[in-house]
């Protein structure tokens, strides 16, 4: 049956806009890959299993936890290593022990009608924890006695747990001990009640487990036809509509590693040069083999830091546990539209026939069958089938013009800023910064922004496509304070950067000039008008939060009042959903080992279309092993209800820097004083500017800021080996000069102002 996959995908440059979900504006919705040090790949992980019974539920399903353990490990575990390829299963483990449930169920004492997702995950950890030693579990897995559909799970989030202690955080002035652990909850439900030949709540367990993996397949409705509701992976991927155990979609195995990179993955195109014209043998996705097993078909190049945008093709049969499951319809080639940019929710979507619309269940190709994407001269037709593989024909033929693509690399989750966005602060001199990498290059903000002064704001354009891009604008906006979500209304334009060319694979920069007027710290935006053309248009926006912070050494270390200053960060966190309420959860990552934060409120429901406030506050550990010139860096981010898991609306990166403090001075010599005992000086004539800053540091850069009404020099100056400095400074005009020196901090010693000293030029 030959197939002509609708024309109406190859005309789309994104996924983002084919979701009713996202009309009303931009989103930053996004997956995080990957679970903070807990790996999916891993044999025998541990999973302790706690079942807990509501009081309004009289009675359980299975008699005993044991019986819950036993489960899991025939049903969950054959199907991770089925989809894994033997990479991933669990060890399941449940309470015992003396004062434990002798049936391992224990009593929450409340109705399900009070359940709610971290409150009864927190409360099964504490009935659990007198009878486990949590330092051994990085994976919790409940199950409710409550007979209704269903679950959740994702993670990882911090737990109050008695072992395994990893963070502390100040909750109302206490201290509270935390483990970061993956989590899901699963009801009990019943065995066979869609007859399928699977337990199907071990199945849901299999679909929760697979978010604590971090698998990056949802499902979730999508509209490409009116009227016409569909799934975009249902029922290709057991992270679709539940009970299933389908093997996970091609794309995600490949995301995950578990068909890491190398000859299972045939990559194709985009040509370059010449047309391509080549046949692939393409093994089934569920067995375990050294052919290709993916192709990826590229609509942009494939470069280094940008998403992938393009299609992946994989064979689907009913073998090696995809025969169990009744709901994977038919076999064949079946084809995916995939878009990892990181403000997309659906970064895959299973293409279906345009015969069929709304029917993914008849979507894989047999063979004669054909997919056309004629925007981009792609056919890929299926010739013929040996056993359970395919011969399957990829022509992507040179379009008549090479088409660009200018991106800039977008923020993600984590960490939440990209390398395209920095501040470059006249306070060190320009192209100079405080924070780079090893090379020298300007990392994470760059500079911290000079108030009242003009900073320059950098972005950086690469042009991955082809073809040239010409008049390429780039417009940029501030916003304060930092947000989270869609991050309001409230972007100010700061200006607009025109790149007259940029040659196919090049790369440009230019700036604006920016001159905030307080220190509160912000968001910058940058986008690029979209130009005729371009391959994709789903990597033209990025953002970079400003979120860096001296904390200063306290006088007197390892005393009391020792340590280092706390620091802080209101935050205002966005719905990006106009009409619908939507409750949020607030996560912290990469705490460093021993510091305390705190995260008031920890979750909150937002109004329709409206926002909250979050006050994030770090405080260093006072142990020897943080010393001044250590950059702590966690990152909070807003996490939203998904379906029946949570992910990130966006984040703060929040960069507590331990320093030194200093002191800087700043004194001025002239020929002779003035009446009101102001160093003076006669016009044509030079003063000399001079002070210290204190601890005395070589080397270090002060900028020195003259300002006569709108007239204003800067110059700059070393400090030597006593921590002096001077500059000379012939004034231009006469009047009463103000004279300031500024020191912008380095890795080891925080940033100093002098006092203002005044000069006052005469003519005579």
């Amino acid at each position: 049956m030959a197939k002509a996959i609708t024309q109406l995908i190859s005309r789309h440059k994104r996924i983002l806009y084919l979701l009713p979900l996202l009309a009303s504006g931009a989103l930053l919705f996004s997956r995080s890959a990957h679970p903070e040090e807990i790996s999916h790949i891993g044999v025998n992980q541990k999973v302790l299993v706690i079942c807990v019974k509501y009081s309004d539920v009289a009675t359980t399903r299975l008699a005993s936890a044991s019986d819950w353990v036993t489960l899991l490990g025939a049903e969950t575990n054959t199907f991770f290593n089925r989809a894994t390829f033997d990479q991933t299963n669990f060890s399941f483990e449940t309470t015992t022990g003396p004062g434990a449930p002798p049936d391992g169920w224990h009593s929450l004492g409340y109705a399900s009608t009070s359940a709610e997702f971290f409150k009864t995950c927190q409360d099964a950890i504490n009935l659990a924890d007198p009878f486990a030693d949590f330092s051994q579990y990085n994976r919790v897995l409940v199950i409710t006695n409550l007979k209704g559909f269903g679950g959740s799970g994702g993670g990882p989030w911090w737990w109050k747990v008695n072992e395994g202690v990893e963070a502390t955080f100040d909750e109302g002035g206490m201290s509270v001990s935390k483990r970061l652990m993956t989590m899901a909850i699963v009801n009990e439900w019943e065995a066979h009640s869609f007859g399928n030949p699977f337990d199907e709540a071990a199945s849901v367990a299999a679909h929760e487990l697979g978010h604590q993996l971090g698998l990056p397949t949802h499902y979730a409705d999508l509209r490409w036809f009116p009227g016409l509701p569909r799934d975009v992976i249902t029922p290709w991927d057991i992270m679709g509509l539940s009970p299933t155990l389908s093997h996970f979609i091609g794309w995600a195995k490949t995301e995950r590693k578990w068909i890491p990179s190398g000859p299972r993955i045939e990559t194709i195109g985009p040509p370059t040069g010449s047309s391509i014209d080549t046949t692939i043998t393409l093994q089934p996705l569920e067995a375990s083999t050294m052919g290709v097993q993916i192709i990826r078909i590229p609509i942009t190049p494939v470069t280094p830091g940008a998403p992938f945008f393009g299609y992946f093709i994989e064979n689907r049969r009913m073998i090696y546990g995809d025969d169990l499951d009744e709901r994977l319809p038919s076999s064949g080639v079946l084809l995916s539209l995939i878009d990892e940019s990181k403000e997309t929710i659906l970064k895959c979507v299973v293409l279906e026939d345009q015969g069929m619309p709304g029917d993914p269940g008849q979507a894989p190709l047999d063979v004669g069958g054909v997919f056309t994407d004629p925007a981009r001269n792609l056919t890929v037709t299926v010739l013929k089938q040996t056993g359970d593989t395919y011969d399957v024909r990829i022509q992507y033929l040179l379009p008549p013009e090479a088409n660009p693509d200018p991106m800039i690399t977008p923020w993600g989750a984590p960490p939440w800023e990209t390398p395209d966005i920095w501040i470059d602060s006249e306070k060190n001199g320009f192209d100079v910064y405080k924070y780079t990498d090893g090379s020298g290059n300007p990392e994470g903000n760059g500079d911290d922004a000079w108030v009242n002064h003009d900073n320059r704001v950098y972005v950086r354009v690469r042009n991955i496509g082809p073809g040239v891009a010409t008049n390429v604008r780039v417009q940029v906006f501030a916003n304060s304070p930092p947000g989270m979500g869609d991050a309001g209304p409230d972007y100010a334009h700061l200006g607009t950067i025109i790149f007259a060319s940029i040659p196919g694979g090049g790369v440009a920069q230019g700036f604006v000039t920016w001159k905030p007027t307080v220190g509160a710290h912000t968001c910058l935006k940058a986008e690029i008008t979209n130009i005729p053309e371009e391959l994709s248009a789903t990597n033209n926006v990025a953002r970079e939060n400003v979120s860096a912070f001296d904390s200063r050494e306290k006088f007197g270390r390892g005393t009391v009042g020792g340590g280092f200053e706390p620091v802080g960060l209101p935050i205002t966190v966005f719905n990006p959903l106009r009409n619908t309420a939507m409750p949020i959860h607030l996560h912290v990552r990469d705490i460093p080992r021993g510091w305390t934060v705190s995260v008031n409120p920890t979750d909150s429901v937002l109004p329709p279309g409206g926002n909250g406030s979050v006050r994030f506050l770090v405080f260093p550990s006072d142990d020897r092993q943080y010393r001044p010139g250590f950059i702590g860096k966690p990152k909070i981010e807003a996490q939203a209800a998904f379906g029946d898991t949570f992910i990130p609306i966006g984040g703060v990166d929040l960069w507590a820097h331990l320093t030194s403090p200093t002191k800087l001075s700043c004194g001025v010599t002239g020929r002779r004083l003035a009446p009101q005992n102001i160093p003076n000086c006669l016009f044509g004539q030079s003063a000399i500017v001079r002070g210290n800053l204190t601890p005395a540091n070589a080397n270090a850069i002060i900028a020195v800021e003259f300002t006569l009404g709108r007239n204003r020099r800067i110059l700059f100056a070393r400090t030597d080996a006593n921590g002096e400095y001077r500059v000379r400074f012939v004034p231009p005009f006469v009047g009463l000069w103000r004279i300031q020196a500024f020191f912008s901090g380095d890795l080891v010693q925080a940033a100093a102002d002098s006092q203002i000293c005044l000069l006052r030029v005469t003519n005579n």
